[in-house]
Protein backbone atom coordinates (compact mmCIF):
# COMPACT_ATOMS: atom_id res chain seq x y z
CA UNK A 1 0.00 0.00 0.00
CA UNK A 2 1.10 3.75 -1.00
CA UNK A 3 1.43 6.41 2.13
CA UNK A 4 -1.73 8.20 -0.01
CA UNK A 5 -3.38 4.86 0.53
CA UNK A 6 -2.57 4.04 3.64
CA UNK A 7 -3.74 7.61 4.04
CA UNK A 8 -7.17 7.36 2.36
CA UNK A 9 -7.81 4.28 4.93
CA UNK A 10 -6.82 6.39 7.97
CA UNK A 11 -9.51 8.75 7.23
CA UNK A 12 -11.56 6.32 6.10
CA UNK A 13 -11.45 4.59 9.21
CA UNK A 14 -11.92 7.80 11.22
CA UNK A 15 -14.83 9.10 9.98
CA UNK A 16 -16.65 5.52 10.70
CA UNK A 17 -15.65 5.96 13.71
CA UNK A 18 -17.06 9.17 14.22
CA UNK A 19 -20.36 8.05 12.90
CA UNK A 20 -20.75 4.67 14.43
CA UNK A 21 -22.98 5.11 17.15
CA UNK A 22 -25.44 7.11 14.82
CA UNK A 23 -25.42 3.93 12.31
CA UNK A 24 -25.88 1.53 15.88
CA UNK A 25 -28.16 3.75 17.19
CA UNK A 26 -30.11 6.14 15.43
CA UNK A 27 -33.38 5.36 13.37
CA UNK A 28 -33.12 3.94 9.97
CA UNK A 29 -35.22 5.32 6.93
CA UNK A 30 -34.47 3.52 3.61
CA UNK A 31 -34.69 6.75 1.02
CA UNK A 32 -34.15 4.57 -2.46
CA UNK A 33 -34.55 0.91 -2.48
CA UNK A 34 -32.05 -0.87 -4.27
CA UNK A 35 -34.14 -3.47 -5.10
CA UNK A 36 -36.57 -0.89 -7.29
CA UNK A 37 -33.68 0.70 -10.03
CA UNK A 38 -29.64 1.62 -9.97
CA UNK A 39 -29.19 3.76 -6.55
CA UNK A 40 -29.95 3.22 -3.33
CA UNK A 41 -30.28 5.69 -0.16
CA UNK A 42 -30.45 5.29 3.51
CA UNK A 43 -30.33 7.96 6.50
CA UNK A 44 -29.44 7.55 10.20
CA UNK A 45 -30.92 10.12 12.17
CA UNK A 46 -30.58 10.76 15.71
CA UNK A 47 -33.33 10.24 18.50
CA UNK A 48 -33.10 13.83 18.83
CA UNK A 49 -33.18 14.57 15.57
CA UNK A 50 -29.50 16.62 15.51
CA UNK A 51 -27.38 14.59 13.76
CA UNK A 52 -28.19 13.04 10.41
CA UNK A 53 -26.01 10.47 7.56
CA UNK A 54 -27.02 10.27 4.69
CA UNK A 55 -25.41 7.58 2.29
CA UNK A 56 -26.46 7.71 -1.37
CA UNK A 57 -24.85 4.89 -3.79
CA UNK A 58 -25.16 3.52 -7.21
CA UNK A 59 -24.66 0.09 -8.55
CA UNK A 60 -23.61 1.02 -11.86
CA UNK A 61 -22.50 4.48 -13.57
CA UNK A 62 -23.81 5.47 -16.91
CA UNK A 63 -22.78 8.33 -19.15
CA UNK A 64 -24.88 11.43 -18.68
CA UNK A 65 -26.59 10.23 -15.61
CA UNK A 66 -29.36 12.58 -14.05
CA UNK A 67 -28.43 14.24 -10.85
CA UNK A 68 -30.44 12.55 -8.12
CA UNK A 69 -32.09 14.71 -5.79
CA UNK A 70 -33.20 13.34 -2.66
CA UNK A 71 -35.70 13.94 0.23
CA UNK A 72 -34.71 12.84 3.95
CA UNK A 73 -36.82 11.79 6.18
CA UNK A 74 -36.90 12.04 10.19
CA UNK A 75 -35.15 15.18 10.72
CA UNK A 76 -36.82 18.23 12.63
CA UNK A 77 -38.59 20.86 10.12
CA UNK A 78 -37.33 23.52 12.17
CA UNK A 79 -33.73 22.64 12.79
CA UNK A 80 -31.18 24.28 10.53
CA UNK A 81 -28.31 21.42 9.78
CA UNK A 82 -24.58 21.97 8.69
CA UNK A 83 -23.03 19.80 6.03
CA UNK A 84 -19.45 18.25 7.85
CA UNK A 85 -17.49 19.38 4.66
CA UNK A 86 -18.21 22.36 2.93
CA UNK A 87 -20.41 24.37 6.00
CA UNK A 88 -22.92 24.46 3.70
CA UNK A 89 -26.44 25.06 6.20
CA UNK A 90 -30.14 23.29 4.89
CA UNK A 91 -33.05 23.94 6.61
CA UNK A 92 -34.55 20.24 8.12
CA UNK A 93 -37.82 21.31 5.95
CA UNK A 94 -35.93 22.04 2.72
CA UNK A 95 -34.03 19.06 3.13
CA UNK A 96 -37.35 16.97 3.20
CA UNK A 97 -39.80 18.35 1.30
CA UNK A 98 -37.02 19.58 -1.61
CA UNK A 99 -34.62 17.69 -1.55
CA UNK A 100 -31.27 17.63 -1.39
CA UNK A 101 -29.34 17.56 -4.76
CA UNK A 102 -26.43 14.95 -4.78
CA UNK A 103 -23.77 15.17 -7.76
CA UNK A 104 -21.34 12.47 -7.18
CA UNK A 105 -21.22 12.84 -2.94
CA UNK A 106 -21.79 9.61 -2.03
CA UNK A 107 -21.95 10.44 1.99
CA UNK A 108 -23.55 13.53 3.48
CA UNK A 109 -23.15 14.23 6.99
CA UNK A 110 -25.67 16.48 8.89
CA UNK A 111 -24.95 18.39 11.90
CA UNK A 112 -28.09 20.48 13.88
CA UNK A 113 -27.60 23.86 14.12
CA UNK A 114 -29.60 24.55 17.07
Amino acid sequence: MSLEEKETVKSQIELYKDIRPLIQFGEFFRILSPFEGNEAAWAFVSDDQSEAVLAFFRVLSQPAERVPILKCKGLNPVYLYRHHETDKVYGGDELMYAGLTLPKIDLFILHANR
